[in-house]
């Protein structure tokens, strides 16, 4: 009977001490959803708003872009970015749309640039861009005006690729009346990458985008790796779209169990992606390790240089067009002191990805060079330390913010243009 006992109160004890030690039921779901959105690139699909949604055929030059999707069918080539979001195109033909349409007076567009955590923010998950809307379309100002927050932010995109899209976007005779740039983060961390397995710092990522241009060839190069890479994402994906349907996160202990699951396969996966990158590349897998001190600080210098010299080239091009462009460099946990971190974010975090020793010094130079912007008369704002005094959980890995987060981004942000409205 004592046994018996025991077998009974046992998950009841274990579920109490769960939720005593922080397991609530909603976060687990948005964690895990997150993560199946960033694997399918759902965040750029369904997009928070997708601008005009009239029946007429968008006017644009060349017509759709094509090419061969990725692992997942979540990304295409692009021949002047890269890549793209699978339904990246046609998303920009509803931006476009409405930028040319009679009535775009009546309109105030904010188009919001960079890598995941600023396509995040902008999509249907997080509540960023639902709320810097609802925040700019209250104020006086605007008022008669529709507000749009429109999306060229895909991720792992870093400079020159906010520059060239924000070229290409405009190119279609589009107007924003904000250009929001945020970013920062990948610019030095996929610079450095790029660098270990061979790539240029500044082509695209290249985890991103070389098996997009490899698979557009005949067969399938380093088929081991690629199997291995479908492999790892059908284990990832497969548990998590199941528990995403049923009730799976209503008991602490079924959902804490699929949070560590879903955590180890995530990173399973992204090793695999490494490891066919590496393998497209033709860099043996100590090759990421071979960069010397003088040679890594050579590169993060070139890269600082680039997102600079870019953001100097977002500013003129949106000042060309009577647009206002805003550079905010993004917060990061990697980053000392730009958050009091919480239990639940040093476990989500850093046990996956400990602290780089060499990261402060890398964003301090993203930070003087930022300053130097600054001095010379483009708008930038270094958010890197934005959240150094919330001491409850915003970020769920080491870079992205969840809904909370995206809040207090959204509120800066609505704060920040309001000012420069007046």
């Amino acid at each position: 009977m004592v046994v018996a006992l025991a077998l009974l109160l046992s998950p009841i004890l274990a579920e109490v001490l769960l939720r005593l030690d922080g397991y609530r039921p909603s976060e687990a779901r948005e964690e895990i959803q997150t993560l199946v959105d960033r694997v399918l690139g759902d965040q750029a699909g369904r997009d928070a708003d997708p601008g005009s949604q009239g029946k007429g055929q968008a006017r644009r030059a060349g017509g759709q872009v094509r090419g061969s999707a990725g692992t997942g069918g979540s990304r295409l080539l692009h021949p002047f970015f890269g890549y793209d979001a699978k339904e990246g195109s046609k998303l920009i033909d509803r931006y476009v749309e409405l930028h040319l349409s009679e009535e775009r007076d009546k309109h105030f567009t904010v188009l919001v640039c960079g890598g995941s955590a600023a396509e995040i923010f902008v999509g249907v998950n997080k509540g960023g861009s639902a709320h810097l809307k609802n925040l700019l379309a209250a104020h006086p100002k605007l008022q008669g005006r529709k507000v749009h927050i429109q999306r060229l932010a895909r991720a792992g995109y870093k400079q020159p690729q906010q520059l060239t899209k924000l070229a290409y976007f405009l190119a279609h005779g589009c107007r924003p009346d904000v250009v929001l740039n945020l970013d920062g983060y990948n610019e030095i961390k996929l610079g450095i990458r790029n660098a270990t397995v061979g790539s240029r710092i500044d082509f695209p990522s290249a985890n991103h985008w070389q098996h997009l241009a490899a698979n557009t060839q005949s067969g399938i190069q380093h088929q081991e790796e690629f199997v291995a890479m479908l492999v790892a994402r059908r284990d990832f994906l497969v548990p998590c779209q199941t528990a995403l349907q049923d009730r799976t996160f209503d008991s602490a202990l079924t959902g804490r169990f699929l949070q560590n699951r879903a955590q180890r396969a995530f990173r399973a996966l992204v090793a695999a992606e490494s490891a066919y990158s590496d393998a497209l590349a033709g860099a043996g897998p100590r090759k990421s390790q071979a960069l010397t001190t003088e040679q890594r600080l050579g590169f993060v210098e070139s890269a600082v240089r680039l997102w600079s010299e870019s953001s100097r080239g977002m500013h003129l091009l949106a000042e060309g067009v009577g647009a206002t462009y805003i550079h905010c460099l993004q917060p990061s946990l990697q980053d000392p002191g730009s958050k009091i971190m919480t239990a639940t974010e040093r476990r989500k975090a850093l046990a996956k990805q400990p602290i780089d020793p060499h990261f402060k010094g890398y964003y301090d130079e993203l930070r003087s060079a930022g300053a130097a912007l600054a001095r010379d008369g483009v708008d930038f704002l270094d958010l890197s330390h934005i959240f150094a005094e919330v001491e409850e959980t915003l970020f769920y890995d080491h870079v992205h913010v969840g809904t909370a987060g995206n809040r207090r981004l959204a509120q800066r942000f609505a704060d920040e243009i309001i000012e420069r409205l007046e």
